[in-house]
């Protein structure tokens, strides 16, 4: 019997199947041998972030079948306070104007977190369009960390975007793009406010 086990932000723990056993060691957290209840204990401490964790258990019988028999979640609290991300240094134009075929805005934040950089949950922007400052029906854009969508270099704490706008059926004018980050305790960061002309 063994498992996978999965933090919060969705990275695998265990870096080779977590066996359970039924050895009645208590070092394992088994309390009698031959009971067929299995059992291990797995050490977690302040480093990983805080929210919902998922178990994946599998049984491997004599004949090496395998099969996935319950998934388990439940909720980790490290014991830190919770400190809200700070996001900084936005690179963004100030206008940009609509081509022919199409228009790519490449924007790009910092995000931190004081509780590691596991524990940011979200870095996005919402817009508000002219000239009533209505928000877009498209909010939040959703930024990222991964190597794409833009984003040149994955895990470097810096959250980017390529907003690409179609040659027409865009409305002129100034628009409000509001940054922020979250984190996995829905602290929210800093705001970020930076207007963008957009223009024929």
């Amino acid at each position: 019997v063994y498992t996978n086990i999965y933090s919060s932000a969705g990275k695998k723990l265990n870096t080779s199947p977590f066996g359970l056993f039924d050895n009645g060691n208590p070092q394992n957290g088994d309390i009698a041998a031959g009971d067929n209840t299995f059992s291990n204990k797995f050490p977690l401490s302040q480093y990983y972030p805080n929210g919902i964790y998922r178990i994946d258990y599998f049984v491997q019988d004599k004949n090496n079948f395998v099969k996935q028999v319950a998934v388990q979640n439940f909720k980790y609290d490290n014991g830190q306070a919770n400190i809200a991300p700070v996001i900084s240094n936005l690179v963004a134009p100030d206008s940009a104007k609509l081509d022919t075929i199409k228009t790519l805005i490449f924007l790009s934040v910092k995000a931190e977190d004081a509780n590691g950089q596991d524990d940011i949950e979200l870095v996005y922007f919402n817009s508000f369009i002219p000239p009533n400052g209505n928000p877009s029906s498209g909010n939040p854009f959703i930024m990222f960390d991964n190597g794409t969508n833009g984003d040149q270099t994955a895990n470097d704490g810096i959250y980017s975007l390529i907003v690409e706008l179609p040659p027409t059926g865009v409305t002129l004018g100034t628009y409000r793009w509001e940054f922020e980050a979250r984190d996995r305790g829905k602290k929210l960061s800093n705001k970020i406010i930076h207007n963008i002309v957009i223009f024929r």
